[in-house]
């Protein structure tokens, strides 16, 4: 058996294979609803106080990552990539994210810990624990895309390794990681430059919005206009992450297929 059909096979086990795709926009609405209920949970969830405050947050994380999920499956599949998590039924996403979920959390906690261990203040370090929230929504912080951008990456290739069907570990996480850095590490700057841009979009077309929003009178109409503010900017900027990551992991399977037939 040749090269090439040793990595032919490799590829046809993990059913991962290149083709010709379109990265529309449009093209991960199935995450739509997630990332709806997690904006109107994020906005009551930011005006309650206390545990019930906090429990809306965990909630958030959670759509946060079935949309995550869900917009990762359909442009992996749109690729090209055959993954099986369409097969999942709402109680394996359910599953899925909490298994990410909680990892996250350690990951955070640990950074926290360890960024206030190399002297960095307590509330400069806080904002480690809002790296899969930033994916989605701007927070104020100088090198937080970085830190999403990294958070995206592990999110992403955990869930490629559950739809290989494999167990989405950190360590699995890294293994890929790995082998594909440098497409990865190309991606991440291309996502931190999206968030960047898209924020200066959003700070500059938000506020022109401001007289339409003083002159509506009912509470549900100002709170709808926000609410689908939200929902639009968060929308772009978890497409573009998606669509990034899939093309850096499209790349990195075409070199290793060069690198086959070499």
């Amino acid at each position: 058996m040749s090269g090439q059909d040793i990595l032919k096979k490799a590829r046809d086990g993990q059913k991962l294979h290149v083709q010709r795709a379109s990265f529309g926009p449009y093209l991960i609405l199935h995450s739509v609803p997630w990332l709806l209920l997690a904006t109107a949970l994020r906005m009551h969830g930011r005006a309650q106080a206390g545990f019930i405050g906090l429990a809306l947050m965990i909630i958030v994380e959670y759509a946060l990552l079935i949309a995550f999920l869900l917009a990762a499956h359909r442009m992996i599949q749109l690729a090209g990539g055959e993954v099986n998590l369409e097969r999942l039924a709402f109680k394996e996403q359910y599953q899925l994210a909490r298994a990410v979920v909680w990892r996250l959390l350690a990951l955070f906690f640990l950074a926290v810990l360890s960024a206030i261990g190399l002297g960095l203040h307590p509330n400069y370090a806080a904002v480690l624990w809002l790296g899969l929230d930033n994916i989605v929504y701007p927070w104020p912080g100088t090198y937080l895309p970085f830190w999403s951008a990294f958070v995206a990456i592990l999110v992403f290739l955990m869930v490629v390794e559950k739809g290989l069907g494999r167990q989405p570990t950190f360590q699995a996480a890294a293994r890929q990681l790995a082998g594909r850095w440098r497409h990865m590490a190309v991606a991440a700057l291309m996502i931190v430059a999206a968030f960047y841009g898209i924020g200066i979009l959003q700070i500059t077309f938000v506020p022109r919005l401001e007289p339409i929003y003083q002159s509506l009178q009912l509470p549900a109409l100002r709170n709808g206009l926000y609410l689908s503010l939200v929902f639009v900017f968060s929308y772009i900027r978890l497409w573009v992450t998606i669509a990034i990551l899939t093309y850096a992991l499209r790349a990195s399977y075409r070199e290793s297929q060069a690198w086959g037939r070499t």
